[in-house]
């Protein structure tokens, strides 16, 4: 049973298997963490923009980091392409976050509405 908003809140990763992308979510990181935030970011979650290094990235991308998003709050972090809650520590260990930039809700919000995209929007800026 795959679970969806707050009761991905509840999910455990063991659920699935470490580093499986559920296949409508593939592509959809930046829509699916900036939407999660819009919803749950009143309560302390942030829209984080950065790229995967770890092990379990480098299989599925050819050795390669790519750029991602999800969401943290308090020692937790919602992985969207899983939709799930991870331990950010576990989810350290074998996705290797890094971040580059974060947002509160009102600021995802904000660069939401001025770039008129999900994001990344640090890259949109770049170029400005």
């Amino acid at each position: 049973m795959r679970r969806t908003g707050l009761g991905a809140q509840l999910s455990v990763a063991h659920d699935i298997e470490v580093g499986k992308t559920l296949p409508e979510a593939q592509g959809q990181c930046f829509r699916q963490a900036f939407l999660f935030v819009e919803r749950f970011g009143s309560g302390g979650w942030e829209l984080v923009h950065g790229e995967l290094t770890g092990w379990a990235i480098h299989v599925q991308n050819f050795g390669e980091p790519y750029h991602h998003a999800w969401a943290e709050k308090d020692g937790m972090l919602y992985e969207p392409l899983h939709d799930l809650i991870y331990v950010k520590e576990f989810y350290e260990s074998f996705a290797g976050p890094v971040e580059h930039v974060r947002f509160d809700k009102r600021k995802a919000i904000q660069q939401a509405l001025a770039n008129e995209t999900y994001g990344p929007w640090e890259v949109i800026n770049a170029s400005d």
